[in-house]
C-alpha cells in the first residue's frame, strides 16, 4: 500500500508538473495574427481587458470540466447549471416573500447542509470509536444543521438575498446537483456521457420550471423601477465592475473569479492528494483502487465541484447581464470541453492541467476578438471553432503528425 501510494504520488506530480507547448505556441500564432489583422485596435489596453473580462465568466465552467475530464469523464450539465444558477440568483434578489425559488432553495440547502455535518461527525465518531452512539449522534448534528440551515434561511428569503448569501447559497445548489450525478457515474456505473446528458437536460427543465412562464427573462433592477419597488443590492453590480489601480479601472472583477479558481485547481492538483489521485484515476482507475484510492470519492466530488463552479458563473452571468435567464448557458458546455481540450487535456483522462485550459480559454477569447473584429458572421466562428477541436484532437492523438510523416516518407521513395 505504500509502494503504491508512493508511484501515485509521483506520476501524479510528473503528470501535473509537465509543460505542452504546442497551445502555447499556437496561443503566440493566433496573438500575432490578431496584431497584424486589427493592429492597434487589438493590441489596445482596452481590447486585451474586454477579452479577460468577457470570457472570464464562460471559462469558470471550463476549470470543473478539467476536474473532470482528467478522471477519464464528461460534464455535459454544466450550461444548464449556469442557466439555473442565474435564474435562482435573480428571483432570490429581486423577489420579497416565497417564490419557486425559495421553495426550491430551502430543502436544498438544508439537505445538503444536513448532508455534510452528517458525513463530517460520522468519519469523526468512527475515529473516535463511541460504537453504537456513532449513527444515533451524526443522525443528530445532521438534523440539527439542516434545520439550522433552513431557521437562518426564511428570515433572507422573506427580505431578499444580500450579495454574500447568494454568492454562497446559489454555488451550494449546483454542488448538490454535481454530486447527484457524481453518485450516479462512481456508485452506480452508469457511462457519464449518460448520466450528464440526463442531468442537463433536468436542470434546463427546472430552470424553466423555477422561471415560470414558459421560462421567462427575471431581469435586475437596482433602483425603483423593480415590481412593487423591490431593488437587488447595489453591491451585486459590483461584481460586474473592474478594480482600479493608479485610478484607472483595470481589471474585471471576473477575471479575478476565474485566475482565483485556476490557482486554486493547480494548487489541488499539483500540492495536494486529491490532486495526485484526481491523476491516478485518469491513467489507470481499476490501479488507482488496487492501490487504496477512494475512486468513488473523487469522482463524486470532481462532479461536485464542476455543479458548484458552474452555478457561480451564473451568479456572475446575471450580473454581468443584469438578468436571470433560463437558458443563459445555452452551449456553455461545449466551450467549456473546448477550452480544455484546445489546451492539450486528454479526453481519455490522466494527462493534463488547468494552466492549459487557461491558455485554451485564452486561444478560443482571442480567436473569437479577432473574428468580431473582422465582422466574421457567428455562424461561421461557430464552424471554425469546431475544426479546432477537431484538430486539436488530432493533435493529440498524433494523426496529424503521423500523416504528414508518412507523406514525407511516401514523397522520398518517389524520387529517383
Amino acid at each position: 500500500m505504500d509502494n503504491g501510494s508512493h508511484k501515485l504520488s509521483l506520476g501524479g506530480r510528473l503528470t501535473a508538473g509537465r509543460i505542452n507547448a504546442a497551445p502555447f505556441l499556437g496561443l503566440l500564432a493566433i496573438f500575432a495574427a490578431g496584431a497584424a489583422l486589427n493592429g492597434n485596435m487589438f493590441l489596445s489596453l482596452y481590447n486585451q481587458l474586454n477579452v479577460l473580462g468577457r470570457n472570464s465568466i464562460i471559462a469558470l465552467p471550463a476549470v470543473g470540466m478539467t476536474l473532470v475530464i482528467l478522471t477519464g469523464g464528461i460534464d455535459l450539465s454544466v450550461g444548464s447549471m449556469v442557466s439555473l444558477g442565474s435564474v435562482i440568483t435573480a428571483m432570490l434578489l429581486m423577489e420579497r416573500g416565497w417564490s419557486r425559488s425559495g421553495f426550491l432553495m430551502l430543502p436544498f440547502l438544508a439537505l445538503i447542509t444536513g448532508s455534510a455535518v452528517f458525513g463530517l461527525t460520522r468519519r469523526i465518531t468512527s475515529a473516535n470509536h463511541l460504537g453504537k452512539l456513532h449513527l444515533p449522534l451524526s443522525f443528530l448534528t445532521g438534523a440539527a444543521a439542516a434545520a439550522a440551515a433552513g431557521l437562518i434561511m426564511v428570515p433572507l428569503i422573506r427580505s431578499g438575498f444580500s450579495v454574500p448569501a447568494v454568492l454562497l447559497c446559489v454555488p451550494l445548489a449546483g454542488l448538490g446537483l454535481g454530486a447527484f450525478s457524481g453518485f450516479f457515474i462512481a456508485k452506480k456505473n452508469i457511462q457519464p456521457f449518460v448520466v450528464t446528458l440526463a442531468m442537463m437536460s433536468a436542470v434546463l427543465g427546472l430552470s424553466k420550471t423555477v422561471a415560470g412562464s414558459g421560462g421567462r427573462i427575471h431581469p435586475i433592477y437596482y433602483d425603483a423601477a423593480g415590481t412593487a419597488g423591490a431593488v437587488a443590492p447595489a453591491g451585486f453590480a459590483w461584481l460586474n465592475s473592474k478594480i482600479a489601480f493608479f485610478g484607472t479601472e483595470l481589471v474585471p472583477v471576473t477575471a479575478l473569479f476565474f485566475l482565483a479558481a485556476v490557482i486554486a485547481v493547480h494548487l489541488l492538483l499539483t500540492r495536494f492528494r486529491f490532486g495526485r489521485y484526481v491523476y491516478a484515476i485518469g491513467g489507470n482507475e481499476e490501479a488507482a483502487r488496487l492501490s487504496g484510492v477512494k475512486v468513488d470519492r473523487i469522482k463524486i466530488a470532481v462532479y461536485a465541484f464542476s455543479g458548484w463552479i458552474s452555478a457561480l458563473a451564473g451568479v456572475l452571468y446575471c450580473s454581468a447581464y443584469a438578468q436571470g435567464k433560463p437558458d443563459a448557458g445555452a452551449n456553455w458546455e461545449l466551450d467549456a470541453i473546448a477550452a480544455v481540450v484546445i489546451g492539450g487535456t486528454s479526453l481519455s483522462g490522466g494527462k493534463g492541467s488547468v494552466r492549459s485550459t487557461l491558455i485554451g480559454v485564452l486561444i478560443l477569447g482571442y480567436l473569437g476578438n479577432i473574428l468580431n473584429l473582422q465582422e466574421v458572421p457567428g455562424e461561421v466562428q461557430d464552424i471554425l471553432k469546431g475544426v479546432i477541436i477537431l484538430i486539436a484532437v488530432l493533435l493529440q492523438k498524433g494523426g496529424i503528425v503521423q500523416s504528414v510523416k508518412k507523406y514525407i516518407h511516401r514523397r522520398k521513395g518517389e524520387q529517383p
